[in-house]
């Protein structure tokens, strides 16, 4: 449990971590896939809202949490990048572009690449399609708990699903013609 003073402006840390934990493992977990990571980052991350606390202060409980949320994410992305390592993904909608198990051993190699384009198009792909296709496949959320989690809306939340599984989908049968 933290134990810090509050700072002057009301900001208090121990609330915030105590309000966002649960958002904040998610989040960063489906960025990581690693729990002890995913530990690692929640405290790097508030170790960062700590040291700017003084300077902190929100007109609303939404851009407290985008404020969060934000730190958890850029903090994520920056081990992910030092690390160079790529999550796998379920990749289940995708079996229009993938042959099934009863294929040979070419086309097995072939699903391999497949699945391969698809991790490097998730990896590569906007962070605000990224999260929201994660939270839908990886976690099984709902378009409209994504549309609470990162204040947007419904229809939101399902464009940019949808728009990040068409630029999968695009990927998988750019490289297929190559």
């Amino acid at each position: 449990m933290l134990h810090t003073k509050k700072p002057k402006n009301g900001l208090d840390i121990e609330t915030i971590y105590l309000k966002y934990r649960k958002l904040m493992y998610k989040e960063i977990y489906s960025i990581l896939y690693d729990n002890d990571l995913t530990e690692d980052v929640i405290h790097d991350s508030f170790v960062k809202i700590m040291k700017s606390s003084d300077n902190l202060s929100f007109e609303s409980e939404a851009s407290e949490r985008a404020y969060v949320l934000t730190v958890c994410k850029n903090t994520a992305l920056t081990l992910l990048r030092k690390r160079n390592r790529f999550a796998k993904e379920d990749i289940s909608d995708f079996e229009e572009v993938i042959p099934d198990e009863s294929c040979s051993p070419d086309d097995i190699v072939i699903t391999k690449e497949t699945s391969s384009i698809i991790v490097n198009c998730i990896m590569n792909m906007d962070i605000k399609y990224r999260s929201v296709f994660l939270m839908r496949k990886a976690h099984n959320y709902s378009f409209e708990e994504i549309g609470d989690l990162y204040g947007i809306s419904y229809e939101t939340a399902k464009k940019r699903y949808a728009r990040a599984k068409a630029k999968i989908i695009e990927s998988v049968k750019k490289e297929e013609k190559i």
